[in-house]
């Protein structure tokens, strides 16, 4: 799994007005509904976000912008939101979501305090649950859980690491567990993960 993170303010209005950005603007603009990516975009998209954290420095922008454009030349994303949706309430949900996201990428390594972590988005703890559910889908461990998988699968490239290594620096308590959720998570244990996606490690 790779993430995108940033901020409308990373591309500067100047630059969405030049006529080789026409696409970017319409990916960023069309973001706000929020997008669903299908069909040979799809394929596209995935196949440049996977070589994203083996780049660095301008190549990593230029790929950054050759997504936005793939992603605003296409035309068959479907907007999850419809025209009415209400921004403000857009912008409320992401500034908690990402509170809380930022909070779990720091702490993923630790026994995650939820009280601790209700109180950074002043929500009881029981609402928080809620909150975040219906908002992602999923409980607040189990994105918790796809953080640390995530990060497993970018330390499965470094061969020098041993599997156990992995289970470990990516904060998991011991290898059964780890082995176990990392199947549930990626469909394949941690080993055959590393065998298949070896070839990726040539974009380092």
């Amino acid at each position: 799994m790779v993430f995108l993170q940033f901020t409308p303010e990373i591309v500067g209005q100047q630059l969405l007005s030049l006529p080789e950005f026409e696409y970017v603007a319409i990916a960023l603009a069309s973001s706000e509904r929020g997008v669903q990516i299908v069909g040979q975009t799809l394929n596209e998209v995935s196949e440049l976000m996977l070589q994203m954290p083996y780049l660095k420095g301008f190549e990593r922008m230029l790929h950054f912008f050759r997504i936005l454009d793939v992603i605003g030349r296409s035309e068959t994303n479907i907007q999850l939101a419809s025209q009415e949706f209400m921004k403000t309430r857009f912008e409320t949900v992401s500034k908690r979501i990402t509170a809380i996201h930022e909070y779990l990428m720091n702490h993923y390594r630790d026994e995650v305090d939820l009280k601790k972590l209700a109180a950074l988005v002043n929500m009881a703890e029981g609402s928080l649950c809620r909150y975040f559910k219906s908002n992602m889908g999923m409980t607040v461990f189990e994105y918790l859980n796809q953080i640390k998988i995530d990060f497993a699968c970018k330390l499965l490239m470094d061969h020098d690491l041993s599997i156990l290594d992995v289970c470990f620096d990516s904060g998991f308590n011991n290898l059964s567990h780890f082995n176990k959720q990392f199947r549930k998570t990626a469909g394949v244990p941690p080993s055959e993960y590393r065998k298949r996606f070896k070839g990726l490690h040539s974009f380092e």
